[in-house]
This record gives structure tokens, sequence and C-alpha cells, in this order.
């Protein structure tokens, strides 16, 4: 990725563990940058990300993402007054076309046909005849957020029906409270290093919504189960009094009214394999590209009295002709140099 800094320069950012995601706040009427404005970033209905940062003096935002893997549906909202009119914009950084690489054939010999044999006949057996897992057991109830171990975990129906998240609150969750005031009702979360002075952050399928009214009042038979982190947490320079995380039964974020500028969207992260269109060709045709684009540079290449030199260059692994292209410049009072020659492979 890259980024301005204040000279005005590119700044350019290694994307190290992960990938990044970048883009700019603007105001929607005038479409000047936002400065300040503070955003979350989080992964719907799977609790493995949020994180939340603020836009700088040119309206530009950054993300570092872990080292995560797969395509997950993503969401992004603007953190700051909704009742200011922002407009969020994803920057899209990266070539999003399918890479299509030469075929190489895949050539073992006796002593590893027979190791690959004996692989495969045990993954037939082990499938037909091995013990799987229950997948009872690969739920959600063993998937560890981002916020690490240490929540408590309630399961609504393990439970009486109750009428809604308030009641079921103040029924059975003792770690919460809820507090009522003239400008409606809210919770809290009591524990030792939490502060008044500090919201809690409350997710609903892993999104951040309002702690007001209406996420009191969602009825509690749309409710799975609800997380409770009831210490401080820190989201960078951002302080949170506990975590206070609800998941609908069909992921529909139980029907609560989404307010101001917010995205969903699907991120292709690292490892994850892109499909390939389907080749047609043989490995040993001639329509096979070296995807290098340069096999030799060599800026000293002195050449006899007869007018010629004897270079040497790496050519592919694949069989067949290939196209090469020579360019380069002689003397100052000549014209660039520029051929095409066949080479065979073989």
């Amino acid at each position: 990725g890259e980024a301005e800094n204040e000279a005005g320069k590119i700044e350019f950012l290694p994307e190290i563990n992960g990938l990044t995601l970048s883009g700019r706040i603007t105001d929607s009427g005038t479409g000047e940058p936002v400065a300040s404005g503070r955003l979350h970033l989080s992964s719907y209905s799977n609790p493995f990300l949020y994180t939340e940062v603020f836009s700088g003096k040119n309206g530009s935002f950054l993300f570092a993402l872990p080292h995560l893997t797969g395509n997950p549906e993503l969401h992004i909202a603007n953190g700051s007054d909704s009742l200011l009119n922002h407009k969020v914009l994803l920057a899209s950084e990266f070539c999003n076309k399918p890479v299509m690489l030469p075929y190489v054939p895949l050539i073992i010999d006796s002593t590893e046909q027979v190791m690959v044999k004996e692989a495969l006949v045990n993954t037939q057996l082990k499938e037909r005849y091995g013990s799987e897992t229950d997948p009872d057991d690969k739920s959600e109830r063993q998937q560890l957020p981002f916020y690490g171990q240490g929540a408590s975990v309630t399961y609504v129906s393990d439970y009486i029906e109750l009428s809604d998240l308030r009641e079921f609150i103040y029924e059975i969750i003792p770690q919460v409270s809820v507090n009522s005031s003239s400008d409606g009702s809210s919770l809290s979360i009591q524990g030792p290093s939490c502060m008044e002075i500090y919201p809690p952050l409350v997710l609903m399928d892993n999104v951040p919504v309002a702690n007001n009214e209406e996420f009191l009042n969602i009825p509690s038979n749309r409710i799975e189960r609800i997380e409770v982190l009831n210490r401080a947490y820190m989201v960078g320079n951002i302080r949170y009094s506990g975590i206070f995380s609800v998941y609908s039964g069909k992921k529909d974020m139980a029907g609560i009214t989404q307010e101001g500028e917010r995205h969903f969207f699907n991120l292709r992260l690292l490892d994850e394999t892109v499909p390939l269109h389907k080749h047609e060709t043989k490995p040993n045709e001639t329509s096979l590209p070296d995807i290098r684009n340069l096999l030799l540079w060599d800026p000293e290449i002195e050449l006899t009295d007869e007018g010629w030199c004897s270079i040497h260059f790496t050519t592919p692994d694949s069989p067949g002709i290939y196209v090469l292209t020579l360019r380069g410049l002689g003397p100052e009072t000549s014209s660039p140099v520029f051929r095409k020659v066949l080479i065979s492979v073989k």
C-alpha cells in the first residue's frame, strides 16, 4: 500500500504480516476530506476481527490486517456523529483479475510413484473406515473471538424464554446492568478494571451498534448467544469498559436499524487460491509464456570487430519455442536496438 505524508511525497508502507485496507472519508455534500473521522472495521458474524482508526488530515485512513486467510464478509462503518453526512470510499489498490500462470507438468520417478500410491490408498481407507469428529464439535462454541479468552458465554436456549434482551440481562447476566435516564436506557458492564467514564463496546453479529433502547428491546427468541468480557479492553488508543457481544440466531442482526455510512463487502485475504481458467494447452506447445519480464540486463556489452558478442541467460523450464525480445541502446548517434528472435528449449 501507499500513503501521502504531510510533505506531499508518496510513502510506501510494506505489508509485512498481512494485507492493508485503505481509503478516504469525504463530506457527501462538498466532497472535501474529513479529518479525525472514526472508522470501525469488523468481520460480520464471525468474531475474529475488530479494529478502529481515525482518518488523517487529508481524510485518508489505513487498516493493517493481521495474517488472515479466506474470503470473509467484512463490515466498515463511520463511527463519528451519525448526524454528519460522511461518505466512506475504499481504495482498490491491487488488480483483481485472476493471474494465469503457465502449466508446468509434475513428473515423478518410480520411487515417488510408490509413495504417492500409498498416500492415496491411506486417504481412501481413512475416508471409508476412519472415525470422523462429530460436526457439532465444530460449532461456534469453540471459536476464539478477537478479544481472546476470558469472556462468559450464555446461550439463550439454555433458559426459559424471556421477552427481550433487557429482561434477559436483568434475570440471567449479573455482571451487566441496564441504566435508565431521561435520554433512554443503556447497558453498562461491571468488572475490576471497568470504569464508568468509558463506554462498553456493544456488538451485534460482531458489528458495532448503538447502546440504546432499540438494542435492549431485541426479542430474546431472535438471539442465539451472548458473550460478555467484563474487563477493560483497548482498541488502538480507544478504551472500552468491557465488551457485550450478541449473536442472532439467523445472522440477520436481529433486525436492528443501521444508521450512518457503512458497507458490507468481501475481501480476499492471504493464502486464498485464485481460480484459474482451464488451460487447453499441453506442456510441449509453444504458446506458454515465461512470466519473467527480464532475463538479462548488461550495461557493458562490448562487441567484437565483427560486430557480435556472446551472452548467457537462464531459459524457462517448460520445453517449446519462445520469442526472445532484445532491447538496447547503441552509440548516441545510432538508433535504439530492437530485435526479436526465436529460441528453442528442449
